[in-house]
């Protein structure tokens, strides 16, 4: 047993000097457990915290890794200042040891000056393990990998290259300051010369610290139309700490969910306030849609993920607290099982790319990625980008974030919904390119993949970062080019909800959203009548394709039934006609007129203020109300744990106690215009939307609208063409 004594800071709070913590465990490899134990703690609170760090960390100068509160250990802690806690620790390539702090909050965080004591380091065994193997199409280059046709005879080795990325080249704070990991050496391996529809056995690493344990695949079929594929699609998917642990997260300035222990009144209102407002959270979801994955996976050939893929959640430095680059490695771990034993091909997201300055679109209206600005994502993922270079607004050189592919009788575009894509930008003409050259009697199919969604269900508006005015610019840009060259199909995140369209230029163009993320329940109460499915759950897509047929069904990762299914087909003898399709484009005029003022403009954060922020005062002005409210929520995920996974039924349940409060506000005399418009015509239809989707769940799965295709659009949709 290691243990160690307080601080010489810690000595500042007045305990006796006999603080003690120790670990079962002097050394580890990646995956085992250890269980931390603590005692001598004089006037424990329910704010003192066990946290995992680098060895010799300084936690003024670094965020934990992860953290659980002490008084979750034992229902005696508050008497005893004794406790112990059971911690997954991985390989993140350095020793580690935990620190106890005492009554951790907003203002003390976790530092010096409230620490207790720290454990002796364990030691990582072999921190040169390869870890966080994946495959991915297209990379033509490449420490080495082994391989074979047979289990056990890995006969061929190819060598490769490496590479990583360093704080210098983050944008911006946390990512190059609290939030830093040095990620380690980041290899990759090309093997070429396979045969289709084969299956190959393969490990990694390097003949002088040793090699990966063995895993397999399956090549996709030849591409051309006699190919029949299945593929998996997933967005905004996220990771979540499998042992119950806490994470420093990307939360508003007034959300203190980080340095409120769970279990109190001021929990369950941080809780509320983040349900509302902030919506940030570990994504316990993603496990669950990582097991649909798997179990999807048999005749699966490829995984694509479009945007928002860790969540390794950052915020600039003016907001409270920070993210850090180690929920990078907690991610890769958690998909390892999945991405080892069939390609993954990532389209990046605001919470990988934006940041001020940094050449995205939004010039400095967006921090998402929390100064990474695209660098872990594209130094860890290889994917085959495009020819043309590029030089951002820092004036680094590039590589362009676009890219495409052949796989079976489908050719995928990725593009950059973060980057320019207007017209006479280099992104824009390569997408304009690639649609062109595209062989329509190889590869009949077309699919777009990208993370900002063409068309949208949100009511979340009026800035120009907001999901509708993104959705806005690319109609604008590329609707014409995508109707002309004919796409088939385009799949997009970052509203985390499932939604589908009917045809759209006579093009059926599908949103996959929300594989882990919180929901995106705030859906518009009344959707446009091109909406043919919208459903409040946690999916995925699974698609199978030959050369005339296109089956898709969206699966719930919580039940595992299905929330949607649609079928693409064409002619056995169908050949791109560009003339028509260009005729089409010029002379079509819509009819289509405005549904309302939530899909033309969505909700401005100051029309929710307006009505959230009475709430909020009467449950912080009154304990006996918050009191009512914690008696009244019927939300697990609330009342749990931060990284559970929700349901819409989790929404309702957090939105009923204050359902009455809302109505209230919509109609009393004190209330303003503008809080009277909001409440009445947005916020309660929206909350009667989540009630009845709660209501009928799960044999609804959370949907909200499914309209036939007699159903959808009457006196909106375009003239009909031959062709699909």
């Amino acid at each position: 047993m290691y243990h160690a004594a307080l601080g010489s800071d810690a000595r500042k709070l007045r305990q006796s000097g006999g603080v003690r913590i120790s670990t079962n465990i002097t050394s580890f490899v990646d995956g085992d457990k250890v269980e931390v134990s603590w005692s001598g703690v004089q006037r424990p609170t329910n704010a003192d915290a066990v946290a995992l760090f680098f060895a010799g960390d300084n936690p003024n100068e670094r965020s934990p890794l992860k953290f659980k509160w002490a008084f979750a250990s034992s229902k005696s802690y508050l008497q005893t200042g004794a406790g112990s806690h059971t911690f997954r620790l991985l390989n993140q390539r350095k020793d580690v040891s935990f620190l106890l702090f005492y009554n951790v909050s907003l203002t003390t965080k976790f530092g010096t000056g409230n620490l207790l004591a720290r454990s002796a380091p364990i030691g990582l065994n072999n921190p040169n393990d390869p870890q966080h193997v994946h495959l991915a199409l297209g990379v033509t280059e490449g420490p080495a990998v082994r391989w074979g046709g047979e289990p056990g005879s890995l006969g061929q080795e190819n060598r490769g290259s490496f590479s990583t990325y360093t704080r210098l080249q983050m944008c911006g704070a946390p990512a190059n300051s609290t939030g830093w990991v040095d990620p380690g050496w980041l290899n990759y391996a090309a093997l070429t010369g396979l045969q289709p529809g084969t299956r190959y056995y393969y490990a990694v690493g390097d003949p002088a610290w040793g090699f990966s344990r063995e895993f397999s695949f399956v090549t996709a079929p030849r591409v051309g139309r006699d190919a029949s594929v299945r593929f998996l699609a997933v967005a905004d998917l996220g990771h979540s700490e499998t042992d119950g642990s806490a994470e420093i997260d990307h939360d508003q300035a007034k959300d203190m969910l980080n340095y409120t222990p769970v279990d109190t009144l001021q929990y369950v209102f941080e809780m509320f306030y983040n349900f509302l407002v902030d919506s940030e959270a570990q994504q316990g979801a993603s496990l669950y849609t990582l097991q649909g994955l798997l179990n999807s996976a048999a005749n699966a050939s490829l995984l694509l993920l479009n945007g928002d893929v860790s969540y390794a959640r950052h915020a600039p430095e003016d907001r409270a607290p920070t993210g850090q680059l180690t929920q990078w490695d907690v991610f890769m771990h958690q998909m390892e099982p999945l991405v080892s034993q069939m390609p993954w091909m990532l389209t990046e997201g605001n919470h990988e790319r934006d940041w001020p300055y940094s050449g995205d679109r939004f010039l400095n209206l967006a921090s998402d990625s929390g100064g990474e600005c695209g660098v872990p994502f594209w130094q860890r993922f290889f994917m085959p980008t495009g020819p043309i270079k590029w030089v951002d607004a820092q004036s680094q050189r590039r590589s362009p974030e676009w890219f495409s592919f052949k796989h079976g009788p489908v050719h995928f575009l990725h593009i950059s919904t973060e980057v320019d894509f207007a017209p006479g930008s280099p992104q824009f003409e390569f997408i304009l390119q690639d649609l062109a050259a595209v062989d329509r009697a190889v590869t009949p199919w077309v699919v777009v993949n990208m993370h900002r969604p063409i068309y949208t269900s949100s009511t979340a508006g009026v800035g120009p970062t907001s999901v509708i005015r993104v959705a806005e610019d690319l109609r604008a840009a590329l609707e014409p080019i995508f109707m002309l060259y004919q796409v088939d199909l385009t799949l997009a995140g970052h509203d985390h909800k499932y939604e589908r369209t009917c045809s759209v230029y006579k093009k059926t163009c599908l949103q996959a959203r929300n594989a882990g993320y919180k929901l995106s329940w705030a859906a518009n109460p009344r959707p446009p009548p091109y909406w043919a499915t919208v459903a409040l759950d946690h999916g995925f897509l699974r698609c199978d394709v030959n050369a005339t047929l296109f089956y898709c069904e969206e699966v719930s990762s919580m039940t595992g039934k299905l929330l949607d299914s649609f079928s693409l087909f064409k002619p056995a003898e169908w050949e791109a006609d560009y003339v028509v399709r260009n005729l089409f484009e010029q002379y079509f005029i819509s009819n289509y007129s405005s549904f309302d003022f939530l899909e033309d403009t969505g909700i401005p954060s100051e029309g929710y203020a307006t009505v959230y922020e009475p709430i909020f005062k009467a449950l912080e002005r009154d304990t006996r109300l918050l009191q009512l409210y914690v008696l009244n929520n019927n939300s697990a995920a609330l009342k749990n744990s931060v990284n559970g996974a929700d349901t819409v039924q989790d929404a309702w349940g957090a939105i009923q106690p204050i359902y009455n409060i809302t109505v209230a506000i919509a109609n009393h005399r004190n209330s303003s215009i503008y809080t009277r418009f909001y409440a009445g015509k947005a916020v309660l239809p929206i909350f009667d939307n989540v009630r009845s989707a709660a209501a009928a769940y799960p044999a609804r799965n959370g949907v909200i609208v499914q309209r036939t295709p007699q159903e959808m659009g009457a006196g909106h949709r375009a003239p009909a063409l031959a062709d699909p």
